[in-house]
């Protein structure tokens, strides 16, 4: 180890508030080949089965909401489906990786190397290649830690050993405090979903009083529309406004149907004649953009153009700025 590695080691334990008699036994732990690869590897396998089961759990609960929705659309006639799900699962992602790390503390605490717990000094002792910001982080999750342990002991050992046992309680109490969450979300987020159709919309809320309620249209009083254009995507923009408050966007729905073009459409026609129209507005862009249009007149397929510009409710000018563009 050159002089300015070991430097580097030195300044961040003190930053780190670990007592100065201890750093050199911290530096100069003793390792093994399986410590130098094991041990990373096996982070890595755990955090890959970590994203394995929250990217399944998002899976199976968008499946089962997006089945529910197409139950209760098919009983209404409806003719969209939204389902916005994923916070449940977000949750879990957080507090699994706390109960791994909850898990490597317990393990590292007791690991010793010629009698050594260099396990623990390991996590004290982060290679000086490793990313600053990373070291950052690292130094803000242990610092309280360090702090308690080398208030609680006498010697390098109960240093340590106090150290992983501080960080195992942080962990385990922030895996419960993010578990149980994301079970009570994942299980509330099974009802929450709407459906839109002719008849209104019907929305079944995650969030209390919990249950369904029905909107009809004939309480519709505004709808906002428009198509964005950015250089990620074309956004098509049909928003519902009900006398109640509630407001729902219906371009960002899908259909109940695979294949359906007109679902929208089939709503607007139920809507009075008389409710007000307003054109979608968010700083400078153009509401109407002539490529969003564009794209959307091919996505809704034949004589799309025609009945784009009767859904959205385009003026003659709007019309002529996007021939012209």
């Amino acid at each position: 180890m050159s002089p300015e590695e070991r430097s580097a080691r030195i300044k961040y334990l003190e930053g780190l508030g670990v007592p100065r008699n201890y750093h050199d036994a911290i530096i100069d732990a003793p390792t093994t080949k399986l410590m130098r690869y094991g041990g990373p590897a096996l982070g890595l396998t755990l955090t890959a089965l970590t994203i394995v089961v929250m990217v399944g759990t998002f899976l199976w609960l968008t499946n089962y909401v997006e089945a529910r929705a197409a139950d209760v659309a098919a009983q209404i006639g409806a003719t969209l489906i939204y389902v916005n799900v994923g916070i449940g699962p977000l949750l879990l992602f957080f507090g699994l990786l706390c109960f791994t790390m909850w898990a490597f503390c317990v393990a590292a605490r007791q690991h010793k190397v010629q009698g050594f717990r260099s396990s623990v000094a390991g996590m004290l002792n982060p290679h000086p290649g490793v990313p600053a910001r990373t070291k950052l982080v690292m130094k803000w999750v242990m610092m309280g830690s360090v702090k308690r342990a080398a208030a609680r002991s006498n010697d390098i050992d109960g240093f340590l050993y106090a150290m992983a046992a501080d960080q195992a309680r942080i962990c385990a109490i922030a895996a419960f405090l993010l578990i149980v969450p994301a079970i009570a979300f994942t299980a509330l987020e099974t009802n929450s979903f709407w459906v839109a159709g002719p008849s209104g919309v019907d929305e079944h809320r995650m969030f209390p009083p919990f249950s369904s309620q029905h909107l009809d249209l004939k309480d519709v009083k505004k709808v906002v529309a428009g198509c964005n254009n950015t250089d990620k995507s074309d956004r098509l923009i049909y928003d519902i406004y009900f006398a109640s408050g509630d407001s729902f966007g219906l371009a960002d729905a899908q259909p109940a149907k695979s294949g359906d073009t007109h679902p929208i459409e089939v709503i607007d026609a139920g809507l009075a004649r008389d409710i007000v129209h307003e054109r979608w507005s968010h700083l400078n862009r153009n509401p109407v953009h002539p490529a969003c249009l564009n794209h959307w007149a091919a996505v809704m397929g034949p004589d799309g153009a025609r009945r784009l510009v009767s859904l959205l409710r385009l003026t003659p000018a709007e019309l002529r700025e996007a021939v012209a563009r």
